[in-house]
């Protein structure tokens, strides 16, 4: 069950500069887990960062065209635009997925993504592809806790869009439990990621309406056990994802066995139980709610880099094993 009201959030203070020649700068407050498009909103907001500065955002329409959710640009971000007051570790550990997924990965691959990030290291990123190849990482519409943006204002002068709200198969907060709000209540227009600065309290653009509205999806009992397994991943709390996705019987079974699930290619007491708990009735349909390509499924015998199955599945599969021991 989703936990009472009321736990703060963690934030992290960047500092506040200050000169005897000229007044004083603030550097605005931002939580742990806000996305980075939260965070350049809220220095664009405060004059900061001119957003379209070419500098800045290259051959871009803005600073937030580019995809930080997977922690590129971290070394960039962190000197070019923040002169230092954020660094590239701060921003892959609290500003991007990299922690979540990456407690999916053994130690060894964990420690070389993080270190390519923060060191800026050129070339493609082949973790990163691989995760953005097998499904979304975060929702097409943005989400929000109405807790959340209460708290934020309080605590940081205004609301912030959270990671751990994004991912596509949230449905409540993970601290809170409170339902995500994705849409204006009056003109039903949804809140989109843009090209100009955004905030989670910023009224509808389209209207002015300053209410917003859930899609009141169906919440299965996956899905509570998948966000809190997940939000405990992405703060690093989960050290032992890794070798329990290595010794899952369901997860041992190599992907281009996914397809039709034949007799002896996998635990089938443990895809029924899955199956239960997220209301589906094939590996697809649970893709298609995970917010994953099941393609790979298909195209692993030829692409030995997609040989295992996405981390969204991993996390749904492990985020099962619970309930299913108390219920035996």
């Amino acid at each position: 069950m989703p936990p009472s009201k009321g736990k703060p959030h963690d934030s992290l203070s960047y500092g506040i500069r200050e000169t005897r020649a000229r007044p004083v700068k603030m550097i605005p407050l931002i939580p742990k887990y806000a996305t980075m498009h939260s965070v350049l909103s809220a220095w664009a907001r405060c004059g900061q960062v001119n957003i379209k500065t070419p500098q800045h955002r290259g051959n871009r329409a803005s600073l937030l065209a580019f995809d930080y959710t997977l922690g590129a640009h971290a070394r960039k971000l962190s000197e070019s635009v923040f002169k230092g007051a954020i660094c590239a570790d701060d921003i892959v550990d609290f500003h991007s997925h990299v922690p979540m997924y990456a407690s999916f990965l053994t130690a060894l691959q964990a420690f070389g993504w993080r270190d390519r990030l923060t060191g800026g290291a050129p070339g493609r990123d082949t973790i990163a592809m691989g995760i953005r190849r097998m499904g979304v990482v975060e929702a097409e519409t943005l989400r929000k806790c109405p807790t959340c943006v209460r708290e934020d204002q309080v605590r940081f002068g205004c609301g912030h869009w959270r990671l751990f709200h994004q991912w596509p198969a949230a449905r409540r907060c993970a601290i809170h439990g409170d339902e995500l709000v994705t849409h204006c209540a009056r003109c039903k227009t949804p809140a989109v990621r843009g090209n100009e600065p955004s905030l989670a309290d910023d009224p509808c653009l389209n209207c002015g309406c300053d209410e917003w509205a859930a899609e009141h999806r169906d919440s299965t009992t996956g899905h509570w056990p998948l966000m809190q397994l997940m939000y405990r991943a992405l703060k690093g709390q989960a050290p032992e994802l890794s070798a329990l996705v290595r010794a899952h019987p369901l997860l041992r079974a190599p992907s281009s066995t996914w397809g039709d699930f034949g007799a002896g290619k996998a635990d089938r007491s443990h895809l029924q139980h899955l199956f239960t708990a997220w209301h589906v009735e094939s590996p697809a349909h649970l893709g298609s709610v995970l917010g994953m390509n099941w393609n790979w499924s298909a195209d692993s015998s030829s692409a030995p880099s997609i040989a295992t199955s996405p981390f969204m599945f991993q996390a749904a599969v492990l985020a099962a094993e619970p309930a299913r021991q108390c219920a035996s």
